[in-house]
């Protein structure tokens, strides 16, 4: 599972998007069928990433909200939540959709939240 990761990494930074995505996804459904859910929704979260540097901003906040979405889920508070938060935050500011910005992404995280 982190070789499918490591290689999309890889891809990336090359440019090939095409072969990245066929590994992020392959790591995504890995990680799926093991059951893993944290680590899913890192895949999920890298996917939106990939989708974000092509400019396909519906795409990447659909992943990263996917990834928020578990991460609130399993009340996950590592550093992963504060990446996540900050990256779908970022890709709703880039797609368009500040509105959404302000309203949303910290919902139930404020310090001193217990949601």
């Amino acid at each position: 599972m982190g070789l499918h990761s490591n290689l999309a990494e890889t891809d990336l930074n090359m440019g090939k998007y095409d072969q990245a995505l066929n590994y992020l996804m392959r790591a995504l459904e890995l990680r799926r069928s093991s059951g893993d859910k944290r680590r899913g929704a890192i895949e999920s979260y890298s996917i939106g990433g990939l989708f974000e540097d092509q400019g396909r901003y519906g795409a990447a906040v659909a992943s990263k909200e996917e990834a928020l979405t578990t991460f609130r889920t399993l009340r996950d508070r590592s550093f992963w939540m504060g990446e996540i938060l900050s990256g779908y935050g970022h890709a709703l500011a880039e797609g368009g959709s500040r509105r959404r910005v302000h309203e949303d992404p910290g919902r139930g995280h404020e310090p001193g939240s217990r949601t």
